[in-house]
């Protein structure tokens, strides 16, 4: 199920002020996968600093594929 076809349930309160959004469950779980809720904190952190540090163009500690090649090599 994708957000598009998702009908969501908005609960509100007695003046109409929204409350809670309901989803179904296999929406939210996408959801979490999608945005990486359901890592651990430091790998969370880990993807934030890459994305930063793509947008600022400083690749300095990435590898190059041929170095992940190797590594994947050297350990087979």
């Amino acid at each position: 199920m994708s957000a598009l076809t998702a009908k969501p349930k908005i609960v509100v309160d007695a003046k109409g002020k929204p409350l809670e959004v309901i989803i179904p469950y296999e929406q939210y779980v996408e959801f979490v996968e999608a945005y990486g809720l359901d890592l651990p904190d430091d790998e969370r952190n880990s993807i934030l600093r890459a994305k930063s540090a793509v947008e600022k163009g400083d690749y300095s500690e990435f590898l190059s594929a041929e170095a992940v090649k190797n590594e994947i090599e050297c350990t087979r």
